[in-house]
């Protein structure tokens, strides 16, 4: 993986010998017993005879010899011949421990490491063929698994996809369907086939007010009643199971009847009225005649 390489200052050793007679294979780790200054100013001076590919401090890195050079870093010309040396500020015995310059190295070693994949590490004490504590209690360990850190770091956790409703619900205008068969009411809010369960059995025949229709995640259609839909229930019959009901066809009325036409009855003379007309009549009539008869 690609590293972005720490700030380093270029303060240039004369002491390293030009070239290198094998492959670089380990980085090589030093305490100083002293400020990153100190040594920087003694592998200035070619009396000293002695150097450091890498110095780093609490507040800066220094770089003092090109990496395809070779340091007298070691007390061993075949170790410095394969290793980088890097120097730390500080004494690092007795408890001593300065996290500016473990944080330091880790960056500047994990750059390292993204160029040379499969370096290696050791310890002066390990390598120089004089008698040395070096580099005393630093913690060598820390720096390479901080190092490691830097060169894998953990993939950010995908952003979890939005949770997806199991149903899409749909509202519609409101109508009476019948079962077609002994149906279902389905507990909708499964996520598998295997949790889908029913409420209960509609008998054949059963009208039902449906209101909205539920599209599953899983494929199907179903009718919600009107019910379940107002109370935000997620129950449903599945489609297949309802009918349109079937709608009566219209009846036309009877057409109007004209009443029949009678002729007009003249109004009848009650029976009482024409008797007492004949009875004055026929009074009249006698008064008469006698009279006649009397001259």
């Amino acid at each position: 993986m690609a590293v972005t390489k720490p700030t380093i200052q270029w303060v240039p050793s004369p002491n390293y010998t030009k070239g290198r007679n094998r492959s670089i294979r380990a980085i090589t780790f030093h305490h100083i017993v002293g400020s990153d200054d100190s040594a920087i100013s003694k592998f200035k001076n070619s009396a000293s005879q002695t150097s450091s590919t890498y110095v780093v401090g609490d507040t800066k890195i220094t770089q003092m010899v090109l990496e395809g050079n070779t340091p007298w870093t070691n007390s061993n010309f075949a170790s410095n011949s394969e290793c980088i040396t890097i120097e730390h500020e500080g004494d690092w015995r007795n408890g001593y421990r300065n996290e500016a310059v473990i944080n330091n190295s880790a960056k500047l070693v994990a750059w390292i490491r993204s160029r040379y994949p499969s370096i290696t590490y050791n310890r002066h004490r390990e390598v120089s063929l004089k008698g040395t504590v070096c580099p005393a209690d630093l913690p060598v360990e820390e720096i390479w698994n901080k190092a490691t850190a830097i060169l894998n770091p953990p993939r950010p956790k995908p952003t979890p996809a939005p949770p997806v409703d199991p149903v899409v619900v749909t509202d519609i205008t409101n109508r009476v369907m019948v079962t077609n068969k002994d149906a279902n009411l389905w507990d909708l809010t499964f996520n598998t086939w295997a949790e889908a369960k029913s409420v209960k059995v509609i008998p054949k025949g059963t009208d039902i007010e449906v209101s909205a229709t539920a599209k599953h995640k899983l494929g199907g259609t179903y009718f919600m009643t009107e019910y379940s839909f107002a109370k935000g229930i997620m129950n449903g019959i599945n489609a297949v199971d309802l009918s349109e009901k079937p709608v009566p066809p219209p009846v036309d009325p009877d057409p109007p009847v004209d009443p029949p036409t009678q002729p007009p009855v003249e109004p009848s003379v009650p029976i009482s009225v024409l008797e007492a007309f004949w009875a004055a009549v026929t009074k009249l009539w006698i008064e008469m005649l006698n009279k006649f008869r009397s001259k």
